[in-house]
């Protein structure tokens, strides 16, 4: 560790620079540390010219600032992070007697912050996006099957598709299984999506129509999230549901929708189909 020693004194306050040198011995003194040059001045100093200050002064390079306790910088606590910052940004730490390590403790707040940040901006996009949920606007990717894109952006169903979505539900009611259903959409509809080689009839394809309340006239969001590049499906409890109902995206109605979705839970296929 190449240190060097900042000692900054008030006006008036000339002949007390040794005072603050003999306090800083409990950092100087330890084993490693290297002492390469000292630093004295007096009054007051803009944050932004103190580093400057010290290389012009020290000839040799350092890595390491030792000063008595933060208000050798300043009294203003932004000024500190500021000066604390330009210093991590060269390599360079700052250690205090009364404060300790000045550059961890600054950039542990500031990681913090930005953290913080992060979880708002991504509170106002759930919000934003939960709210355009509601409203039956479309946020991006494939339409729901059974639906289709409005120029306004809005969903409305899909009269070529709307059929199936009903077929399904029934056949499921009427204790067909996942897998049954599964066969006989392929043999009777062919692929799920006709613009896509990957749009087989698959059981969890057919799972998620079964679990999707937007044909019960209630649109979602939050049903999938990347995770290593990776599409994960997330548990229902952690969807965004609207809470009103919209009457122009009902496919089925209340008394078919429950009789699936009791059944759905009395046979638990969530867990036993995977994604």
């Amino acid at each position: 560790m190449k240190a060097v020693v900042f000692v900054r004194i008030e006006e008036g306050q000339q002949g007390t620079e040794m005072i603050q040198v003999q306090l800083l011995n409990a950092l100087t003194s330890k084993p490693g540390v290297n002492i390469v040059g000292y630093c004295f001045k007096s009054g007051l100093i803009p944050v932004n010219e103190i580093l400057p200050i010290i290389q012009k002064e020290v000839k040799y390079s350092f890595d390491t600032i030792f000063i008595y306790n933060k208000d050798i910088i300043s009294l203003n606590i932004k000024d500190v992070f500021m000066f604390v910052s330009e210093c991590s940004s060269k390599g360079i730490s700052v250690y205090t007697v009364v404060d300790g390590n000045l550059t961890e403790f600054v950039m542990s707040l500031m990681e913090a912050k930005v953290e913080q940040e992060k979880k708002d901006l991504s509170k106002v996009t759930v919000d934003r996006m939960a709210m355009a949920a509601i409203k039956g606007q479309l946020l991006g990717g494939r339409v729901t099957f059974g639906y289709r894109k409005r120029l306004d952006g809005k969903a409305e169903i899909n009269p070529e598709l709307v059929n199936i979505v009903r077929e399904i539900f029934q056949l499921f009611a009427d204790d067909c299984s996942i897998t049954t259903i599964t066969r006989v959409l392929s043999d009777k509809y062919g692929l799920c999506y006709k613009d896509s080689t990957k749009g087989r009839w698959r059981q969890n394809k057919v799972l998620r129509i079964l679990e999707n309340p937007i044909y019960n006239g209630f649109p979602a969001w939050g049903k999938t999230t990347q995770k290593n590049g990776k599409l994960i499906h997330l548990p229902k409890d952690k969807w965004i549901i609207s809470e009103t109902r919209i009457d122009e995206l009902v496919i089925i109605e209340d008394d078919l929708w429950n009789k699936v979705q009791k059944k759905l839970q009395e046979k638990n296929h969530s867990k036993q189909i995977k994604s």
